[in-house]
């Protein structure tokens, strides 16, 4: 126990408190900046804070974080404001060491009550996460998201193309390429390049043409025509035989099965041009 010495200390000469302003801790700049109110310097922040704030949840969300700051602050503040006031009282002599006990059991209650409040804010703020990863672990509901069609073009030809499909629809509404070739030394062409398809199955041995008339003149009809299968392109290959006496001119004939005498289509050879 310490006693006080009778003699009069002498006056002593301190400066005047500093005027302070206690920080801001009353949350009102964070919901100013909710509603994007702030000033000139600020509207871009604002704007994109105002922008991302959702209504509901996380307002309830910030209104925790800003309570939890503000708790903070004021558990602060008067902690360090009674230490101010201990160390005054420890300066002009009026403190007695009686009073630590009490001060120290008023600080640890309030460092108490502070965490407290903390633990609580911490867990509302585990809590709000934890929702909102399980809103964005939830699959989305039928008919939302959009599945891309099936494809309906066919693939390029090449090395690597698919095979035709047995469903694919022929060129020309049907039509079938047709190959002349000539047997003999005269010169000849053809302007034919395809026919119509059999109503039936036919193999190319089946198919028949009549005899090639000339267009003008009384030349000698071309009678001698086979046709065979074309495994390279999937059509037919005729192959007319031209007499070596054969007289130049157009050659005209019509294509058709052994079975049906239906055209489907016509032959038509040159020769000497």
């Amino acid at each position: 126990m310490t006693t006080r010495n009778k003699k009069k200390s002498p006056t002593r000469t301190t400066k005047p408190a500093l005027a302070r302003k206690a920080p801001d801790r009353s949350g009102k700049t964070s919901k100013r900046i909710k509603k994007g109110k702030r000033g000139a310097d600020e509207n871009g922040a604002s704007a994109d804070i105002a922008g991302n704030g959702a209504a509901g949840d996380d307002t309830d969300f910030d209104d925790k974080v800003s309570d939890l700051v503000k708790s903070a602050y004021d558990a602060l503040s008067e902690t360090i404001g009674q230490g101010r006031k201990a160390a005054e009282q420890f300066r002009q002599g009026e403190y007695n060491f009686r009073q630590v006990p009490g001060d120290v059991e008023e600080m640890a209650r309030r460092m108490l009550q502070l965490a407290r409040q903390l633990s609580s804010t911490t867990f509302d703020v585990c809590e709000q996460l934890i929702g909102q990863i399980s809103d964005f672990a939830e699959p989305p509901e039928p008919g939302t998201t959009k599945v891309a069609p099936f494809r309906t073009h066919q693939p390029t030809r090449g090395s690597s193309a698919a095979p035709p499909s047995s469903t694919a629809q022929p060129t020309g509404n049907g039509a079938m390429r047709l190959a002349v070739e000539f047997a003999g030394r005269k010169a000849a062409s053809s302007t034919t390049t395809s026919i119509a398809r059999p109503a039936k199955p036919t193999r190319a041995e089946d198919l028949k043409a009549t005899p090639l008339a000339p267009v003008e003149g009384e030349g000698k009809a071309l009678s001698d025509v086979k046709f065979s299968a074309d495994l390279s392109d999937g059509g037919v290959i005729a192959t007319v035989g031209i007499p070596s006496k054969q007289a130049n001119g157009t050659y005209v004939g019509y294509v058709h099965t052994s079975k049906d005498k239906t055209p489907l289509g016509m032959l038509i050879v040159t020769l000497g041009k």
